[in-house]
């Protein structure tokens, strides 16, 4: 086997040729021209590398313009493509999409651990000496080598390749959201809403619920959104529909379906109440960036699911490394489902920068982020008094006072919404 480190600090790149040695001959050089020039002169003379481990970050020539160009030449010369891993200390998701569509096979983020960088070695099908013994243990399928990598890039390889298609939503939530985006009246809202009879049953269901009832019982589509009124109707059409685009056919990864879903209830009603303290002036609802922000997650998840129902992976995905895809690649996914169904570009920015929005991000990438500080402390059982405010929260301009009273009506709202949803549920 024939390794070639590229990295211009010193200490990283003699780690690394310390680290990679045992897996076979190793050669360090420390720019992006020597690299491209070994390279190709060692595909000339058929005596190629099988692995690269390339900085991102080089001087003069990075580690990009290095792939870009080596995935070029393979292309001219034809035959197996040289294994690129891309190490970097830039964690955004920018930098790691550019480097997938560029050609990796992987990507480590800086500082890492040699178990990371050994991990990432199984996955290419590059076994230590010591654990020989485990070669068995992995499918030796062309498909299954090819998932040796991360598979949250290799599952957007297969849906840059139209090898997967990105789920639809119910065509109700779409016509829905065009009419609310042109305030329509309430009759035009309930003439859509008529035309599906489960969304019609479970909001007039909603308008009757011990939260909302008043003193007569509620029959039509036209009565349940005078009671409830247009902001609240909105509310539970969202709702509604994104409770049946969390709903799949196969059991294996119901809970964790149940729990992105529960998250992005609790994280709508944060971006709805924060954006009135904060007085984001948006020209989308702050409820549905919520509802939608972790959408990736969902698509992920069906892919990994019909990927497994097929037994195109070798082995099930386990719990440990489903929640490593989902946390690494969700943010991309959203952003390419988004976009595919429509939704303008704060949609498609606060679902791929809502982890971490740069400084010139849009404030409904701010304001989800927000949202999910409010989720975070209320998920971990946290709703006591606070003496000092973390970061985060002081980024976006909130005084102890107001994150207080923020989680405060935060909780109120969300327990108000799934009262009402829970006892539309048992009423049905």
């Amino acid at each position: 086997m024939r390794i070639l480190v590229v990295d211009d600090d010193l200490v990283s790149r003699k780690n690394l040729h310390f680290y990679l040695s045992p897996y076979g001959w190793c050669r360090a050089v420390d720019n992006g021209f020597e690299a491209l020039e070994l390279l190709k002169g060692a595909s000339g003379a058929g005596n190629r590398f099988d692995l690269v481990v390339l900085d991102l970050l080089l001087p003069e020539k990075s580690g990009l313009e290095v792939l870009v160009e080596l995935r070029a030449a393979e292309e001219k010369i034809g035959g197996p493509h040289t294994k690129v891993i891309i190490i970097s200390s830039k964690a955004d998701q920018d930098s790691f999409l550019k480097c997938v569509q560029a050609g990796c096979d992987d990507y480590v983020v800086k500082p890492f651990e040699k178990k990371t960088l050994e991990a990432k070695m199984k996955r290419l099908g590059f076994f230590h000496p010591a654990d020989d013994h485990t070669r068995h243990l992995i499918c030796r399928s062309q498909v299954s080598q090819a998932q040796k990598v991360d598979l949250g890039v290799h599952l957007f390889k297969l849906l840059e390749q139209g090898k997967l298609s990105l789920p639809s939503p119910p065509d109700i939530f779409i016509r829905f959201r065009e009419l609310m985006a042109k305030q329509a009246s309430g009759a035009l809202v309930a003439d859509l809403l008529k035309q599906d009879a489960s969304v019609s049953l479970k909001l007039i269901s909603v308008s009757n619920s011990l939260q909302y009832r008043g003193v007569s019982e509620n029959t039509t589509v036209e009565q349940a959104i005078r009671r409830l009124g247009m902001a609240a109707t909105r509310k539970y059409v969202y709702l509604i529909c994104g409770q049946s685009m969390y709903a799949m056919s196969s059991k294996r990864y119901d809970e964790q379906i149940k729990q992105i879903w529960r998250h992005s209830v609790v994280c709508a009603h944060g971006c709805e109440v924060l954006s009135e303290c904060l007085g984001v002036n948006s020209t989308v609802d702050p409820f549905t960036l919520g509802i939608l922000h972790d959408i990736g997650k969902l698509a992920l998840i069906q892919f990994v699911d019909k990927l497994e129902q097929n037994q195109t992976l070798p082995d099930l995905v386990d719990e440990e490394e489903l929640n490593e895809i989902l946390a690494r690649h969700h943010g991309s996914f959203g952003e390419v489902l988004l976009k595919k169904w429509g939704f303008p570009r704060v949609f498609t920015e606060a679902a791929r920068l809502h982890q971490k929005p740069p400084q010139d991000a849009s404030s409904e990438a701010w304001l989800v982020w927000g949202a999910e500080q409010l989720c975070f402390s209320l998920e971990r059982g946290y709703d006591g008094p606070l003496v000092t405010l973390p970061e985060s929260v002081i980024a976006l301009g909130l005084d102890i006072g107001t994150f207080m009273q923020a989680q405060k009506e935060m909780k109120s709202r969300l327990e108000l919404s799934l009262g009402a949803l829970e006892d539309e549920s048992q009423r049905g």
